[in-house]
């Protein structure tokens, strides 16, 4: 997987609405849809593009609990859609989450994702 491949991804339409853009006006995105839709690879793809094309960016992707952010979230960004040239550094934080430091278009000013589950240890609610 190169980064040139970022071009070649293929998108459902709902999945290329949620993508930014040079249109985009949104500051914060949500993506909600049915099981097995492809909601993980589009949120990773979109941190992916936001983080390389938009030096010095902070992502957040999360999932709903922590149990299964091994085998679907990380499996999904380190496996199947991040570039390992992409990445300059990661970091556990916590017992869950994870800060990646992603190369950008300007060298100078990496872009950083940090991935971990936004349910509410006190309240259970995410």
């Amino acid at each position: 997987m190169s980064t040139e491949n970022l071009i070649d991804w293929a998108f459902l339409g709902s999945q290329r609405t949620f993508l930014p853009s040079a249109k985009s006006k949104q500051k914060h995105r949500s993506y909600a849809a049915g099981w097995r839709t492809g909601k993980t690879t589009t949120l990773c793809r979109a941190g992916i593009l936001l983080s390389r094309f938009v030096p010095d960016n902070l992502g957040f992707l999360g999932r709903a609990t922590g149990k299964d952010m091994e085998n679907t979230l990380y499996e999904t960004f380190f496996k199947e859609v991040c570039p390992p040239e992409l990445i300059l550094d990661q970091k556990k934080i916590g017992q869950t989450g994870r800060m990646v430091v992603i190369k950008s278009v300007d060298p100078r000013r990496p872009s950083r994702i940090y991935m971990d589950f936004i349910t509410d240890r006190q309240t259970g609610k995410s």
